[in-house]
């Protein structure tokens, strides 16, 4: 039962605000059933469930919008979204109305392949290319970033970003995301101010965090 009260809670009230939310409540009704996936329901449904997301993140998104989510990002517009995938994110901020410029190494119908995505899918929304440095562009905007490979292109991205604002979506130190540099990073500079719940699969446990400079924190106290 806790694995559905998270998924209303996450919900905010206002489930079936885009695609993805709609295809994980299918899901969700089809295989979480009562309790948490990899304790009660065995490993059979545990498999189905990882199926599942394999399925919709190569569609969609590495993390499930709700509508709190997307209203903290819109709050913080204009945005820069590095690791852009899709574009997904991109395209649910400007259809509320922020100005987002998102970027990928691999962007839809680039040359490289993506190995993430499905082959021959369609950007939601814009997406140009560029990597971690194209951060440092965009100082006046809010950086974004969403569950960022397991390599140093956060770390990267943050070092060279000269603005005030990270929202990062993804797992805690430790987890599927980033690396322990791009965390040292954070919590040696950045203060985290805001959040919240995002709709989750069994086994995955990322949030989304509003983070801003220490320094300028300390100033305006």
């Amino acid at each position: 039962m806790r694995d559905r009260e998270l998924m209303v809670d996450a919900f905010n009230g206002e489930p079936g605000r885009s695609p993805f939310c709609c295809a994980y409540e299918a899901e969700a009704r089809a295989i979480l059933g009562y309790g948490r996936i990899d304790i009660a329901l065995g490993f059979d449904r545990w498999i189905e469930a990882h199926n599942a997301r394999d399925a919709l993140t190569a569609r969609y998104a590495w993390a499930i919008p709700n509508e709190q989510a997307l209203r903290i990002l819109v709050r913080r517009a204009p945005i820069v979204e590095i690791g852009a995938g899709l574009g997904y994110w991109a395209m649910l901020l400007s259809e509320r109305g922020a100005d987002v410029v998102a970027y990928d190494k691999t962007p839809a119908g680039s040359k490289r392949p993506n190995r993430w995505f499905e082959a021959g899918r369609k950007s939601w929304s814009p997406v140009k290319y560029g990597g971690a440095t194209a951060a440092k562009r965009h100082g006046d905007r809010t950086l974004f970033l969403c569950w960022p490979y397991m390599n140093s292109m956060a770390a990267r991205a943050l070092a060279v970003y000269t603005g005030s604002t990270v929202v990062y979506i993804g797992e805690c130190r430790g987890g599927c995301c980033a690396n322990d540099a791009f965390f040292k990073a954070l919590n040696k500079g950045w203060d985290a101010v805001d959040g919240c719940k995002l709709l989750q699969w069994p086994g995955i446990h990322d949030e989304l965090v509003v983070w801003e400079p220490k320094e300028r924190r300390e100033v305006t106290a």
